[in-house]
């Protein structure tokens, strides 16, 4: 479970398709009736393991809620006769994607279900922005994948055969349109006469 990741290079595997895998900046609880002194929340430290009263460190980075309670029920048993804790995933902040635009770009945290529609509707776009040929890269060294989605026609006509399910580290980058190249190389081009208009001024 420790073996580099093909593409962004991920330690943890974490496939949206299968049951949940922590990996650092999750957040676990567990719970136990028999043992207060075990209730506790942990968040997953950079190097992939939690404190646990009696144990100490525990490396749980790459396992699911399931296979924790297994690894600290072993762990535990050797000081308790009876234990009984429960291990679930209260937070999810390890998995994320890449927007960008002409203007910025920014990480979103991927919590749940996302679409390139629900993406795109729920973002503030620049002006000019082709939302008709958006791109969204999965990076890999060997198989990179490129889809295009267009939101014009999911939005003015229903057209969902480019809407896809975006997975953590996908790369979304909404391009602009031959006018807003246009402005942006104009903007790009007035830049030392803005400046020394400013200085002037000044």
């Amino acid at each position: 479970r420790m073996r580099v990741q093909e593409g962004f290079g991920r330690k943890y595997e974490a496939s949206d398709g299968d049951e949940f895998r922590v990996a650092p900046r999750d957040g676990i609880v567990i719970q136990s009736l028999e043992y207060p002194e075990l209730n506790l929340e942990q968040q997953i430290g950079p190097d992939g393991r939690i404190t646990v009263p009696l144990i100490g460190d525990v490396l749980v980075a790459g396992n699911t809620a399931r296979e924790i309670q297994e690894v600290l029920t072993r762990l535990l048993s050797e000081y308790m006769k009876k234990v009984d804790i429960v291990v679930l995933v209260n937070v999810r902040a390890s998995k994320r994607l890449f927007f960008m635009t002409s203007r910025n770009g920014r990480t979103i945290p991927l919590t749940g279900d996302l679409t390139a529609f629900d993406l795109i509707a729920s973002s503030t776009l620049p002006a000019f922005s082709k939302t008709t040929a958006i791109k969204i890269m999965r990076a890999d060294p060997v198989e990179p994948e490129i889809f295009r989605y267009n939101h014009d026609a999911m939005l003015y006509r229903g057209d969902s055969s480019t809407n896809i399910q975006l997975r953590a580290d996908d790369i979304v980058f909404v391009p602009l349109t031959p006018v807003g190249q246009a402005f942006e190389l104009l903007d790009k081009a007035l830049v030392p006469f803005k400046l020394l208009g400013g200085a002037m001024s000044t």
